[in-house]
């Protein structure tokens, strides 16, 4: 499932429908018809994916997170593949997603309470990642939100990342654009890619 630089859970979706459809258009070849060993292999192959991909999807929320947190994604992959990922599940999780964005706050540290820590200092706390400048760019003095979860989940869905922006990049450069989305990303793109529920 390594398919960058930093893995994540968002890849896995994508490498799981290639594959399934890349074993379907086989499974429709003259050489798998004509030949029953390989399209048997081709079946148990098929069985095998279709096992860790519904565990992927039925079993868990992270990877639908996932996806939608990575700004090249979104929905894009289940709008392309709806015989992938029906309209059902879609509203469950996407039902989810915004009951998880309502656990995380909308207010960042201002710029005055946290200050960056001197280079020879070492760092006690995990919390101070989170306040880490060099990391996550400075944010505003203050940051009053008075949007709802759904008004910034619609306003980052419609939002167009730069061209092959990772989601890492893409989080750090507008964690205060997006703070409830920022949040979770963190928590949910540090899921190393081959994470099984």
């Amino acid at each position: 499932m390594s398919s960058g630089s930093f893995p994540t859970l968002s890849a896995s979706l994508l490498v799981y429908v290639k594959l399934m459809k890349a074993v379907d258009e086989f499974m429709d070849s003259d050489t798998a018809r004509k030949h029953a060993s390989v399209y048997a292999g081709l079946e148990a192959c098929k069985k095998k994916l279709e096992k860790y991909y519904d565990k992927s999807t039925s079993e868990s929320e992270y990877y639908y997170a996932a996806a939608v947190l990575d700004p090249r994604i979104k929905h894009n992959l289940f709008d392309a593949n709806p015989d992938f990922f029906t309209m059902m599940w879609r509203q469950h999780m996407d039902n989810n997603f915004k009951v998880r964005l309502e656990q995380y706050t909308t207010s960042l540290p201002s710029a005055s309470s946290t200050s960056p820590t001197p280079s020879h200092s070492t760092s006690t706390s995990l919390n101070d990642l989170y306040n880490d400048f060099s990391l996550l760019g400075h944010p505003p003095s203050t940051y009053d939100a008075v949007e709802s979860v759904s008004e910034e989940y619609a306003r980052y869905l419609s939002f167009r990342p730069q061209l092959g922006e990772d989601s890492l990049t893409f989080h750090r450069k507008n964690c205060t654009s997006f703070p409830r989305i920022a949040a979770y990303a963190r928590d949910i793109l540090a899921i190393p890619g081959m994470y099984q529920p």
